[in-house]
């Protein structure tokens, strides 16, 4: 029956399998602690937040002394449900998957006693969610990389990571945003611009002509905002032991094979960075190339996605997204910052949206503009207050 299927599915869920998901599926997001969870067909995606509401994590009693940067944008991705199992010691944990992170060299971990130093720097941090999508922003500055804008946005098939204002002049070493740091499992595979296919079994390699890369079941589509982006491939093994992690832990040494991927950055005040991960075997999958080939909005303060049905937007400066619309001839557009996904079917659009600073009572949006962009109709939405600062509101609306 049905119902026993469904069962059987939660069962094997239960072990970290994520590979075949039919009856539990889409996402939610939960605006009180900044964290998006998002079950597709064949993967699962979690991502964390800080704003001026939230902390990433803490450490005490000995345990997480290197948890910094955890929460500051972290992104995983699991199908099978062992891609991080037992990596903890082996971890470089300035190289958290999703995080845009300086590379000092011996760097001296920061006192994140019970959450100290663990808050975000913004207020804008939160997303959206209409239960098949799901999205989450938020500007962060820590250390010497500052104002960074960074958003995921989940579908059924695929996860979008974008980055966008980051700023690093202040900076000494390196800067990457890391895509994943993940244990190793079979040979890499990965797509050159000449649409040759090459293997990477052990080892690093650095280049800038790299378009989609191919790691135990997932295909990660790099794409570019001005110009295409060096990143560094690696496999290789990598030691430490639990108990430079947690002081209770076991102090002999662990050595794990380790695959990590990641986007160099110029040192500059406008780092940018966009790429897509799918679950799939197949690295030569067309289908999964064009959806992150430029950044479709073409400017640094808004982030979209268009998934076919809907289109997925972080408005991070509601004047400069104004002056776009209006020079592209879009009708549409938020008159605050604020995150939606708007779905239109003939005349009629589901808008969901929601308030990333918690701070306003409502959202505008305009919905039909003149020719010289002055706006003719707004849509007024009014959110929700209290405890729920932040939650998602669904609206209909009709345009001409």
């Amino acid at each position: 029956t049905a119902n026993k299927e469904a069962l059987n599915e939660l069962i094997r869920r239960t072990s970290g399998d994520e590979s075949n998901n039919q009856y539990y599926r889409g996402g939610r997001l939960f605006w009180v602690n900044d964290y998006l969870a998002h079950i597709g067909s064949h993967y699962c995606v979690w991502a964390k937040a800080i704003s001026t509401r939230t902390v990433g994590g803490e450490s005490g009693n000995g345990e997480n002394p290197k948890g910094y940067y955890m929460g500051a944008g972290t992104c995983f991705l699991t199908h099978h449900g062992k891609e991080y199992e037992g990596i903890q010691p082996v971890w470089d944990w300035q190289r958290l998957p999703g995080t845009t992170v300086e590379q000092v060299p011996n760097f001296k971990w920061p006192n994140t006693a019970w959450g100290v130093n663990m808050w975000g720097s913004h207020d804008f941090a939160g997303g959206v969610s209409d239960g098949k999508r799901t999205l989450l922003s938020m500007e962060l500055s820590r250390k010497n990389v500052t104002h960074a804008y960074k958003t995921v946005m989940a579908t059924d098939d695929r996860v979008t990571c974008m980055g966008t204002g980051i700023d690093t002049r202040s900076v000494m070493f390196p800067v990457v945003t890391c895509v994943n740091q993940c244990i190793a499992r079979g040979p890499v595979r990965y797509l050159t611009i000449d649409n040759q296919e090459h293997t990477l079994e052990q080892g690093s390699l650095t280049a800038d002509n790299i378009q989609a890369v191919y790691h135990d079941g997932f295909v990660y589509t790099l794409a570019y905002f001005r110009s295409r982006p060096t990143v560094t491939i690696e496999v290789k093994s990598r030691s430490g032991a639990w108990s430079d992690i947690n002081i209770n832990g076991s102090p002999y040494t662990v050595t794990l094979p380790v695959f990590s991927l990641c986007i160099h950055h110029q040192k500059g005040e406008n780092g940018s960075y966009c790429y897509s991960v799918s679950p799939s075997e197949d690295l030569l999958d067309r289908a999964l190339l064009p959806t992150a080939t430029v950044f479709e909005a073409g400017m640094a303060d808004e982030h979209i996605v268009y998934d076919g049905e809907a289109v997925m937007v972080s408005c991070f400066d509601a004047e400069l997204t104004r002056r776009w619309a209006q020079e592209a001839g879009h009708g549409f557009y938020p008159e605050q910052p604020c995150v939606y996904i708007a779905e239109q079917q003939d005349a009629q659009v589901k808008l969901t949206c929601a308030d990333p600073t918690q701070t306003l009572e409502n959202l505008a949006f305009v919905i039909k503009a003149d020719e010289r962009g002055t706006p003719l109709v707004r849509l007024v939405v009014r959110l929700p207050q209290g405890d729920e600062r932040g939650r998602s509101v669904t609206v209909n609306f009709l345009i001409d």
